[in-house]
């Protein structure tokens, strides 16, 4: 059985109806733009997302973009700081790989994997 949340929107007038899922993922991304890069625990090595074989799970550190708007669209797809991430499998080639995350599965090619600095877990 699915769970509907009712939120009404700024006017008040018209309720809107959201997945919660949904909103607990909206929330994630906003609270998470505002967050500072975490450091691992002590004894941690950091590594890229790349780097990851598969069936391993690491938490997520930092994003090293210099555009704001592809820091943006990890958070989007729910690659927020302190996130748990699982590299599911690769395409043949190794590129693209798929990712699992927040209970969806998420594609990205070596070049945007790189750019996410995670720690084993």
């Amino acid at each position: 059985m699915r769970h509907i949340t009712a939120i009404s929107d700024y006017s008040g007038l018209t309720p809107l109806v959201v997945d919660p899922k949904i909103l607990h993922m909206n929330l994630k991304i906003i609270f998470s733009q505002n967050k500072q890069p975490t450091a691992p625990a002590a004894g941690d090595r950091c590594l890229r997302l790349c780097d990851l074989r598969v069936g391993e799970t690491a938490t997520i550190h930092d994003i090293e973009t210099p555009h704001e708007e592809d820091r943006l669209r990890m958070n989007v797809l729910g690659l927020a700081l302190g996130s748990q991430i699982k590299l599911a499998r690769t395409a043949p080639g190794g590129d693209p790989a798929i990712y699992h995350v927040e209970g969806t599965d998420v594609a990205l090619r070596r070049e945007a994997a790189v750019q996410v600095i995670v720690s084993r877990s």
